[in-house]
């Protein structure tokens, strides 16, 4: 009797672990409003063309701002899919604007950004943004954002509003539902 219950307390423990190791990973994101003053610098567009931040971001049409960089190969991969297939799956809903900013701009000049939106299959509507080490570290400051971040797989999207002075900041795992859905939110 003894050797039985051992035998299916040990069954239960292995169930119990392969549960753990197997479950999906875990999604979820906590949501804030934060006032974030937007520094007057000017950035480029994978297209070469200078772009002044303020007027960019704050204008007529809802954003959705996230920041990575082309080399990175976990979270930034994983936001381009998630922005590409948002844009698939969106349609002829193209009132938001995605912007990517890099946090690498040593590396990430526009035409890389433009390889990387095309390896992506980015329609019109996502723009990636580079500029220099100094702008780009100020902005990554006032959004609160470090490049260890996308190494620890800390995801952040910002949300904006036209006329409205704060951003909404997600922070977690945002699966494409919560993705199409917080979209669709900001688009409306």
């Amino acid at each position: 009797m003894a050797q039985r219950t051992l035998t299916l307390g040990a069954l239960c423990l292995g169930g119990l672990l392969l549960w753990l190791l197997l479950k999906p990973a875990a999604t979820g994101y906590e949501r804030t409003r934060v006032d974030y003053p937007i520094p007057a610098v000017e950035l480029r567009n994978q297209h070469d063309q200078p772009v002044a931040l303020i007027p960019y971001l704050l204008g007529a049409q809802p954003v959705m701002l996230e920041f990575s960089y082309t080399s990175c190969t976990t979270l930034c991969t994983d936001m381009a899919v998630k922005f590409s297939n948002l844009q698939r799956r969106a349609g002829a809903e193209k009132g938001v604007k995605l912007v990517s900013i890099s946090i690498d701009p040593q590396v990430d000049t526009p035409a890389v950004l433009a390889a990387y939106l095309k390896r992506y299959q980015a329609g019109s509507g996502w723009d990636y943004l580079t500029g220099s080490l100094t702008d780009t570290q100020k902005l990554m400051q006032v959004f609160g954002v470090s490049p260890t971040d996308m190494l620890t797989n800390k995801a952040t999207l910002f949300l904006h509003q036209p006329g409205d002075s704060a951003w909404t900041r997600l922070d977690g795992r945002l699966d494409p539902q919560d993705l199409l859905r917080e979209y669709q939110q900001l688009n409306h």
